[in-house]
């Protein structure tokens, strides 16, 4: 049996895929739906890129013209859902404007991460907890290469280079990660 969430996903889901299939053919309204919808998601991601060359306002408006790039090449037909594909056509264009600026990027640190949007209060205190024993653990578990490749990891920057920014090589790259992801989830 479905649960509610279950239909609401697929409901939403769906209400995608028909807006994307009017946006297709030209309905502008469905498009101002569409940008309603996936604002928030676009503004939070944008929040958490910083390129050099870049105003904060700028990355956001390039986040919006990727959506709407993926709102107009969406395929309805496949199983992936419109907001997945959404989110990394817009994660993508954030990380080429990333290599275009010569990969001058820093992004926010877990201090200054922004708390999740909440329904409830509840849910706001158990989101601040959980940032805050986050934070916790990272300052204490990681040394201060891991938590610079991590976050460079995080801002989008590929293994090479992170190495090249670094002075390492690949695989050492690869092991900091693996032992940043161990010790996080231990």
């Amino acid at each position: 049996m479905a649960s509610d969430f279950d239909r609401a996903a697929s409901d939403a889901a769906s209400a995608d895929r028909l807006l994307c299939r009017q946006i297709q053919t030209g309905d502008s309204e469905a498009l101002a739906v569409l940008l309603r919808r996936y604002s928030r998601l676009v503004a939070a991601k944008a929040s958490n890129v910083y390129c050099r060359s870049m105003e904060q306002d700028d990355l956001y408006q390039e986040g919006m013209i990727a959506l709407i790039r993926a709102a107009v090449t969406f395929d309805a037909g496949r199983t992936t859902s419109f907001k997945t594909y959404a989110l990394a056509c817009v994660m993508n264009r954030f990380r080429d404007l990333i290599r275009q600026s010569g990969g001058q990027v820093q992004t926010l640190s877990i201090e200054e991460a922004p708390l999740p949007e909440t329904e409830s209060p509840e849910k706001q205190v158990i989101a601040r907890d959980e940032l805050e024993r986050l934070r916790q653990l990272i300052s204490r578990e990681l040394s201060d290469k891991e938590r610079a490749i991590i976050l460079d990891h995080l801002a989008g920057l590929s293994y090479a280079q992170i190495a090249q920014k670094h002075g390492c090589e690949i695989k050492s790259v690869n092991n900091t990660l693996y032992r940043v992801r161990k010790k996080l989830k231990s």
